[in-house]
């Protein structure tokens, strides 16, 4: 079952290895089925409740006839240089409902998956906190790139008035 949704990023990403195992202390716990559709997958398949944790998702999925759902980290590889090898995982789920857990990675505080059935897809995801970075100084090019470009400046300023000064015959009559 192939995942066809677009959730890529303009720019470079890294290749790096699937973690498939996950702790139990790190899933979180659902409220159980409230009755409430978060997102249809398709006219059998539907998502009631789902929570992400540290690292993993879980999925409250209620299916009337037996149907097979894949899984899709939409944040692996983001942020990060080089190629990235997104795989997908498949869960058969049964009728009723049925609770699935997989890893979610994270970028700057953000967390989402792609969930596809039968060709539709929904992704759930969380808010990101927008700071890419904890370094507020990464745009001038960390703390060396902001402190020598000050020292650079204050350099020049200091050579451009000097020059001045040594070119006047009697010194600075007028600013």
């Amino acid at each position: 079952m192939s995942v066809g949704f677009g959730l890529a990023v303009a720019g470079p990403v890294s290749a790096q290895e699937a973690n498939d195992t996950i702790n139990d202390s790190d899933v979180p716990e659902l409220d159980g089925d409230s009755g409430n559709v978060v997102a249809e997958l398709d006219d059998h398949t539907r998502i009631v409740d789902y929570r992400f944790g540290d690292g993993t998702v879980s999925m409250e999925i209620k299916a009337d006839r037996r149907t097979t759902i894949g899984v899709v980290d939409a944040m692996a590889g983001i942020g990060e240089d080089g190629a990235t090898t997104i795989s997908e995982t498949t869960h058969t789920v049964r009728p009723g409902t049925e609770t699935v857990t997989v890893s979610a990675s994270s970028f700057a505080g953000g967390q989402a998956v792609g969930v596809s059935a039968r060709g539709d897809t929904v992704r759930l995801s969380t808010a990101a906190d927008g700071e890419a970075s904890d370094n507020p100084l990464a745009y001038f090019g960390g703390e060396s790139g902001l402190f020598t470009g000050i020292l650079f400046s204050l350099l020049a300023s200091l050579g451009a008035a000097g020059w001045v000064v040594w070119q006047e015959e009697s010194g600075v009559m007028k600013a």
